[in-house]
């Protein structure tokens, strides 16, 4: 079956900057050689075809595991003037057992939005340090836009579910950044947008880490 209609009517609005998975066309290249050239870089199993593994279909990027695996397919890049971001998206298969509210912190797919550039601690001398960041995610059963933390990153990172989507779902997420970065870290001044990244976790979910995701498109907004 095909994604259905998403669970909020797309806006007008025109973005800072976008990044548009639909773009994609097989005379480019192989999906991870396009992403590549995009401008992303693949971290740890996202490194893998064999662990993640990335396929185009109906203008949408398709993300998935049959495995525990965690890896990231980052982009870095400046954007001043954002205050808001829609992400078009969905979950075809929620990792078995993932929760944020019992601490089981897997997702089929997270977009991290990273601010500024100083180096917070992780919390652990084996995890890399990193900028403040907001973690978006959909889910089946954690609470909805509540700022979780996670096992590391206490000091500047916050993990947030947009929805319960149906599996296969297209639906489009508007959150608003700048007004939950302040709340969330106690601060007056938001920092730029400094990169982001797709990252897919099953490490420590059920059913043999199984997930699967798609992506359209992630806007920023002013």
């Amino acid at each position: 079956l095909g994604p259905a209609r998403g669970l909020a009517e797309e806006q007008k609005t025109e973005p800072v900057f976008h990044i548009d998975f639909s773009r994609y066309e097989p005379e480019k290249g192989t999906v991870r050689q396009w992403l590549s050239d995009e401008g992303f870089a693949f971290e740890r199993d996202a490194a893998d075809e064999d662990e993640i593994m990335l396929r185009f279909e109906d203008d949408l990027l398709h993300v998935r595991t049959e495995a525990p695996a965690f890896g990231l397919i980052h982009h870095e890049e400046d954007v001043k003037n954002v205050s808001r971001i829609r992400i078009r998206w969905g979950v075809s298969d929620f990792p078995e057992g993932a929760s944020y509210e019992r601490h089981v912190d897997n997702e089929a797919l997270m977009v991290y939005v990273f601010f500024g550039h100083q180096e917070l601690p992780s919390g652990s001398l084996f995890i890399p340090d990193s900028p403040y960041f907001i973690g978006l995610f959909l889910c089946d059963r954690d609470r909805v836009e509540r700022p979780y933390k996670g096992n590391y990153y206490h000091d500047g990172g916050r993990f947030v579910c947009l929805g319960h989507p149906e599996p296969g779902q297209l639906v489009t997420s508007e959150f608003d950044l700048a007004e939950s970065f302040t709340s969330f870290f106690d601060k007056q001044r938001v920092p730029a947008i400094s990169g982001m990244s797709l990252e897919v976790d099953t490490s420590k979910s059920a059913d043999h880490g199984h997930a699967a995701a798609f992506i359209q498109r992630i806007e920023f907004l002013e």
